[in-house]
């Protein structure tokens, strides 16, 4: 069981790594790049309207980040082609239902909103090359709540409420 899941049964929350858009659903990205977080969050720091082509671009760029892009590797008709661990992905399925359906830049801001949602109920991963402090625990401590069982990865989670409130301040 992964961490997510571990908090998520512990907090009773549903992680699911897809989000809706006109109907249809989307996969999640397995990570977003840093520099794509950046340049979303400075635009929308100035406000991010239909005027704005800075902003447009970097919410363009967020969404094509957010939603997967699938597995790589040569395409259908290309050498090498292997149909058993191809994998498309959703994003120019996404593209073409937003230019098929007219979405506005709030439509789409929208569909950022809940990406970001799903996202930060992720659990974070340390850094690599970073030292894993444990939570110091005095002995009488783990004496006393030893006979409560508490799931392999509990010590790693972050509260629903810590993560909501921290998306509250970024915005």
């Amino acid at each position: 069981m992964s961490v997510a899941e571990v908090q998520g049964e512990a907090e009773g929350v549903v992680v699911d790594d897809k989000v809706e858009f006109k109907g249809q659903w989307f996969r999640l990205a397995d990570e977003i790049p840093a520099i794509v977080s950046l340049k979303f969050g400075h635009a929308a720091a100035r406000g991010i309207d239909s005027a704005d082509e800075e902003g447009l671009s970097a919410l363009y760029m967020f969404i094509r980040a957010c939603v997967y892009r699938g597995s790589g590797g040569p395409k259908p008709g290309e050498p090498g082609h292997d149909p058993e661990t191809y994998d498309a992905g959703d994003f120019k399925r996404f593209e073409d239902l937003a230019d098929e359906s007219c979405a506005s830049p709030d439509d789409l801001l929208d569909f950022v909103s809940d990406c970001m949602e799903k996202l930060n109920a992720r659990p974070t991963a340390p850094a690599s090359g970073s030292s894993s402090r444990g939570r110091r625990t005095s002995p009488k401590s783990k004496e006393s709540s030893s006979s409560r069982r508490v799931p392999d990865g509990v010590d790693d989670l972050v509260s629903i409420d810590d993560l909501v409130a921290s998306d509250r301040r970024r915005r």
